[in-house]
């Protein structure tokens, strides 16, 4: 046995054991990766929630449009920083989703002062149009059952189509002063004037009237319609009639484009026309302008089923012709739609006429009802266009030679037939 001073308990001490570098480092990355889940997770749901039901705050309106941002860079590919998408919303673009549709349809009300608003620019505008609508009074002189002599006075609307070197130049209907002994004017000034017929197209029953307006006090009040902007007009547009259109001098009636590419045929030209549902009473007549105050067209009297307006485009053509007194090439056939019948007859184009107008150059020289026009002077016609175009480029009492091709006893022959140029001036 050892001595006691010799004898020793065993002295223990716990001691942490120390945790491996590189292991510490992995807890703790995947502890923070961990919170960032979830703080993301937490935070995207609270973003929906907060963004429905509180979207007039600005932070949302800044996280929505910081959202757009990103949405606008996975679409483009373009690299937009959170800050440039914050600052875009201080200039927004135009709205497009359909909450921010609503809201503006929530700004936008309309009542009957706004309906009354419309009525005035309408009635504005009616206005303005109708200061250059004259009163044309056709006087004719005649006796009654005890040979007093009396005038007897036919008022019909006019437009003024052009002024000139002191000359008001009024468009108005042939057929009301054609037999009048003298013709007054009279102005929506208040003044009554003589004037005279300057030129006419009774094909179209249309004249031209003049006034000279030298020494008429006011004179420079008098303004013309206006024909800039003349254009095609589809379905739809609206237009008003302006003149007597109810029968009453000044009416003006309202009214859309019902109807568009119909070809009116006179003698020896289409019209383009255009159908409107504004009603024309039967003892009026009309002009027809569109919203921004350009004349589009005249009422033509020979469609009993519906209005139906000549374009104004080759009307203007006529009228340049009858302000400056040039003639008015006639040769008086009526065509119809056709597409040749080079199967047939072995010539291209050509035109089709459909009737020839009595005592007229054509009828004097021997066309008929059926007969192919393919050559006018040594030219060619494939269409109508192309025997307008020839047709103004002569003059009256010019010989043509006209190649045509007519069918008899189901034989194709042609001929050759000369016609001597009209004036359509000097048909009554």
């Amino acid at each position: 046995m050892s001595d006691d001073k010799d004898y020793k308990f065993i002295n223990e001490k716990i001691v942490p054991k120390k945790m491996h570098p590189v292991k510490k480092f992995l807890l703790g990355l995947i502890a923070v990766i961990v919170l960032g889940l979830v703080f993301g997770v937490v935070e995207r749901v609270v973003f929906e929630v907060t963004g429905e039901l509180l979207p007039h705050f600005q932070i949302f309106k800044k996280n929505n449009s910081i959202e757009l941002g990103k949405k606008e860079e996975a679409a483009t590919g373009a690299a937009i920083s959170t800050k440039s998408a914050v600052e875009e919303k201080k200039e927004p673009e135009p709205a497009t989703n359909k909450k921010q549709v609503k809201i503006i349809e929530k700004r936008i009300s309309a009542d009957l002062s706004d309906y009354r608003q419309v009525l005035n620019k309408f009635g504005e505008l009616a206005n303005k149009q109708n200061e250059a609508v004259v009163e044309v009074q056709s006087v004719v002189k005649g006796k009654d059952w005890f040979e007093n002599p009396y005038d007897a006075v036919n008022r019909v609307a006019g437009y003024i189509i052009a002024v000139q070197n002191d000359v008001a130049y009024i468009l108005t209907g042939y057929k009301g002063i054609k037999s009048a002994d003298n013709i007054k004017v009279k102005f929506k000034q208040g003044f009554l004037t003589d004037a005279t017929i300057k030129n006419y197209n009774a094909g179209l029953e249309l004249a031209l009237v003049m006034v000279n307006l030298k020494g008429i006090a006011g004179k420079d009040d008098i303004q013309p319609l206006k024909f800039d902007g003349i254009n095609y007009k589809s379905i739809g547009e609206p237009v008003m009639a302006i003149g007597t259109p109810n029968g009453n001098l000044y009416s003006v009636l309202p009214g859309v484009i019902t109807g568009t590419d119909i070809l009116l045929r006179v003698d020896d030209y289409c019209l383009d026309t255009h159908f409107t549902d504004i009603n024309i009473s039967k003892n009026g007549d009309a002009l027809f302008v569109d919203f921004d105050g350009n004349v589009i067209g005249i009422y033509f009297k020979g469609s009993s089923d519906a209005t139906q307006i000549i374009g104004i485009s080759k009307i203007m053509t006529f009228l340049e012709k009858m302000i400056n007194d040039e003639p008015l090439p006639y040769i008086g056939i009526k065509t119809k739609a056709f597409e040749g019948a080079k199967d047939k007859t072995g010539i291209s184009g050509g035109i089709l006429i459909d009737s020839v107008t009595k005592g007229s150059p054509a009828d004097d020289s021997g066309f008929k009802e059926g007969d192919i026009i393919y050559e006018l002077d040594d030219v060619h016609l494939e269409t109508m266009s192309d025997y307008e175009n020839l047709l103004e480029s002569k003059k009256p009492k010019d010989k043509i030679k006209v190649l045509i091709y007519r069918v008899t006893r189901n034989e194709g022959k042609k001929i050759e037939l000369e016609v001597e140029i009209g004036d359509s001036r000097g048909i009554k």
